[in-house]
């Protein structure tokens, strides 16, 4: 009598021989010797070779009719190896809830005897990592870190407002005796010099300016004002004392300007429902209302992912001063070798980076990212950080708001299903981001609005 037990085809008095001899038991590396008996791979095997042949085909027969030895002859080999593959996964499987082994721990399976008519032998070695210590989230490093939350005020809004009337309004040439004023849009050269020295971000061609965004300092922005199409211009201004880079705050300076374009604004460019009505009802918005949730969006959700990439460096920081634990060596070198062998092949890495002190950097550094990494992965497990198919949705219309120019390439990078991984992974480490600093880790809350964060983020830049 023959009999499905587990997904194997078995006869009622037949069982299979399972053995486990136990070779290394240390706390980070273990190796087992198991011994298979192969007759219900075998039936396994033949089972699903009679499924095959009721409809495999082969040319000068029916479909279904080919000879049963012919159809073993075909496809037997692929059927044999599928069958010990699995049983191989199912026997490791057991191995791992009889030893009570880590399900997260790596392995590796080496065939060390195959007999068809007998037993099947293979090693099983696992590498296990060391228990990642409990993290204190009240820590002196988390309590001393300040953590931005958004605040978006009417200076934002102005903000917004003028980005749009400079992405959508209208802008018309204008004669050469025209002088430019608020709202205009100006394209200059310019070159600035302190005490007549150079200094960093001191030149700029065919640069843009909406006069009155203060995308310039204010100083300079103001003498814009007057200009006409061709002039050419010294500029005295003085940079805020408060100004972002400290070397030149509070300091005179002269900016040669020439200007090469000039266009005027239209009237018309203001933010109302029939300034939206006309420009952006293309886009699904209709009045200053829902013009007004939109920028809001934008705003927090720029702020969110810019705040993520402060938060996730200070993280990492963090925990690699506040949490003892070690990668152990031999994960570390066989991670290693993949990865030389991969930047040899794309030429990634010179000679000179991969010998003596430069080799051994590279391998510290790795190493780092590596316990960085098992933390992390740890406290997406403890915490229990689900991902939805939601959220990739959601992350790619974030992604696109971000960047509307790059729809295209942002939808075919998400539509490609060998990204879901890589996705995903990004989403599971937002998500733990967003727990740690919104619910778990005591820190310093600090309100911005979205102008400051931006002056923030230029400074540290």
């Amino acid at each position: 009598m023959l009999l499905v037990v587990e997904g194997w085809i078995m006869s009622d008095n037949m069982q299979s021989v399972y053995d486990v001899k136990t070779l290394q038991d240390n706390e980070l590396y273990k190796e087992y010797e198991v011994s298979v008996a192969m007759q219900p791979v075998l039936f396994a095997a033949n089972a699903m070779l009679m499924e095959k042949a009721k409809t495999f085909k082969l040319a000068g027969f029916r479909e279904g009719k080919v000879p049963l030895a012919i159809v073993r002859e075909q496809i037997w080999s692929g059927i044999i190896e599928n069958q010990v593959n699995l049983k191989i996964r199912q026997e490791v499987e057991r191995l791992i809830e009889e030893k009570k082994i880590d399900k997260t721990a790596k392995y590796s399976v080496e065939v060390k005897k195959f007999d068809p008519n007998n037993t099947l032998e293979f090693l099983v070695k696992f590498n296990l990592l060391p228990k990642v210590p409990e993290i204190d989230f009240n820590h002196e490093k988390f309590k001393n870190l300040e953590v931005f939350d958004l605040k978006i005020d009417d200076s934002d809004m102005d903000f917004m407002y003028k980005n749009t009337i400079n992405t959508f309004g209208t802008f018309s040439a204008v004669s050469d005796s025209y002088r430019a004023e608020n709202g205009d849009i100006i394209t200059i050269d310019f070159t600035g010099t302190i005490d007549g020295n150079a200094f960093d971000g001191n030149s700029a061609n065919n640069l843009k300016v909406i006069i009155g965004n203060k995308d310039l300092i204010d100083d300079l922005e103001r003498q814009l004002i007057g200009l006409r199409k061709g002039d050419e211009v010294s500029l005295k201004i003085a940079f805020p004392n408060d100004y972002s880079m400290q070397e030149i705050a509070g300091k005179e300076a002269v900016f040669n300007v020439k200007v090469n374009e000039l266009l005027k604004s239209d009237p018309s460019n203001t933010i109302s429902d029939a300034f939206i009505k006309k420009k952006l009802d293309k886009f699904g918005i209709k009045n200053v209302q829902e013009l007004d949730r939109m920028l809001k969006d934008r705003m927090e959700i720029d702020f969110k992912a810019r705040r993520r990439e402060r938060l996730k460096g200070a993280l990492v920081d963090i925990l690699d001063q506040i949490c003892d634990f070690n990668v152990p060596d031999s994960i570390v070198e066989s991670n290693f070798e993949l990865l030389l062998q991969e930047h040899k092949k794309s030429g990634d890495l010179s000679a000179e980076k991969l010998e003596g002190d430069a080799l051994q950097q590279l391998k510290h550094d790795m190493k780092s990212k590596m316990k960085i990494g098992y933390i992390l992965s740890d406290l997406i497990r403890k915490f229990n950080i689900q991902l939805s198919e939601d959220d990739i949705e959601l992350m790619k219309r974030e992604d696109i708001m971000r960047n509307p120019a790059e729809e295209t390439k942002i939808v075919e990078f998400y539509s490609n299903q060998k990204n879901n991984e890589r996705i995903q992974a990004v989403i599971a480490e937002n998500k733990l981001i967003d727990c740690i600093f919104d619910e778990k880790a005591s820190v310093k809350k600090v309100p911005v609005t979205f102008i400051e964060f931006n002056k923030i983020q230029d400074i540290s830049a």
